[in-house]
């Protein structure tokens, strides 16, 4: 089993790859592909969720198995999950940032005949939006 320091540093690495993997896409596939920056979304809403898991882990010895927390039958919290817990311990502005990208990510995801852009501009536009909640997220989480 790897060490704390370990799966930190190993979440922190996974997110600047991913982020790295972002600014590729962005500068070199979807100029040419627009139809790509659904994936452009999702890469950037695991680095997102790499970045705050890392930074949960290094300073509130947090760790939650699921993304959205679950509720019992009155509404009650019963088990906690990641996009709560990034709120809770990283305040509301990163949490803020935090659920858009996750919200975007499982859109392009997971709802049928989501419409992506065709439009080269309008998909690099759109996806610089989106990456200023990222660096949100990185400028609060990174060391």
């Amino acid at each position: 089993m790897a060490s704390p320091r370990r799966v930190i540093e190993g979440h922190y690495n996974q997110a600047r790859h991913n982020e790295a993997v972002l600014d590729y896409l962005m500068e070199h596939v979807i100029p040419e592909r627009p139809e790509f920056a659904d994936w452009v979304l999702v890469v950037m809403q695991y680095a997102a969720f790499h970045y705050t898991k890392a930074k949960i882990l290094r300073d509130f010895d947090a760790d939650v198995k699921i993304h959205r927390s679950r509720r019992g039958e009155a509404g009650e919290v019963e088990e906690t999950g990641h996009n709560e817990l990034v709120s809770d311990c990283l305040g509301e502005d990163v949490g803020v940032a935090y659920r858009e990208l996750y919200f975007r990510g499982q859109e392009v995801r997971y709802r049928p005949f989501f419409k992506m852009w065709s439009d080269p501009a309008k998909a690099l536009q759109e996806l610089r939006l989106q990456k200023l909640h990222l660096d949100t997220i990185r400028a609060a989480c990174t060391p």
